[in-house]
């Protein structure tokens, strides 16, 4: 009886163990410092023109990171060939190689900073854009939508839903804006677009108790309790039934 308590104990501490590990390792972020100093480094040099080692850092920065997500996984795919192409390419402009190298910069930050990611920063400095000047002419309305693009795929990564789906609708009639249309009807347009942007947040990060693990150990725990009092009941039900039997037995004889 003494043995098998003993096992059940061990057994709620192991899990009990696996549990915490499980939800620190959940928690905790895969980015090393190192890979935090080569993505800045990565920005750094593109600002100097130094395409050729940005690109050996966004090299080994593909190499050194994965992301199990499949939805994520997409998400740094596409950011990342982009942005290779664009520090190869002898046709790009320095400001075409430094606008796709920042998006890969605020992807890769906001994978790391869930509080308070510097997406959150672009995200004023677009709707200063939005709010200052008139987005009468194509350029001016071709710099926002450039802003949405940098944005976008942090947003995916650490945004909610709602944000994404903003940024998303507000980009493809930002295209269509792009087309002839009335001055009046596109400024109307920009501020609403303006006032739903200001909606764009982070995902609330989950509580202790939200995380799989913890629910995990809350199951595994219940489940070990519950065998336990069953396990005491029936040997209890076997003892008692066993005295009741040798009572019978002296009473016979």
């Amino acid at each position: 009886m003494k043995q098998i308590q003993k096992k059940i104990l061990w057994g709620l501490l192991v899990c009990f163990g696996l549990s915490l590990f499980h939800i620190g390792y959940s928690s905790a972020t895969s980015f090393s410092d190192e890979m935090k100093e080569n993505t800045y480094r990565f920005l750094q040099y593109v600002e100097e023109g130094r395409y050729e080692a940005a690109d050996a850092v966004l090299i080994k920065l593909r190499r050194d990171y994965s992301i199990d997500d499949k939805e994520y996984s997409v998400v740094f795919q596409d950011v990342l060939n982009e942005a290779q192409k664009a520090l190869i390419d002898p046709q790009a402009v320095p400001e075409e190689k430094y606008h796709k190298s920042l998006t890969v910069v605020l992807l890769y930050e906001a994978t790391w900073n869930k509080v308070d990611p510097l997406w959150l920063s672009w995200k004023d400095h677009l709707l200063t854009e939005m709010t200052n000047a008139s987005l009468k002419d194509n350029v001016r309305l071709q710099k926002v939508y450039s802003l949405y693009e940098r944005l976008l795929p942090a947003v995916k990564v650490s945004g909610t839903e709602e944000s994404v789906h903003i940024l998303e609708k507000h980009m493809k009639e930002l295209r269509e804006m792009q087309l002839p249309t009335s001055d009046d009807l596109q400024e109307n347009q920009i501020s609403v677009f303006a006032q739903e942007v200001k909606e764009v947040e982070v995902k609330r990060k989950k509580s202790l108790t939200e995380e799989p693990g913890f629910i995990w150990l809350m199951g595994s725990v219940g489940s070990l309790i519950s065998f336990t009092l069953m396990y005491v009941g029936w040997r209890k039900y076997k003892g008692e039934k066993t005295d009741d039997t040798e009572k019978k037995r002296e009473r016979d004889s």
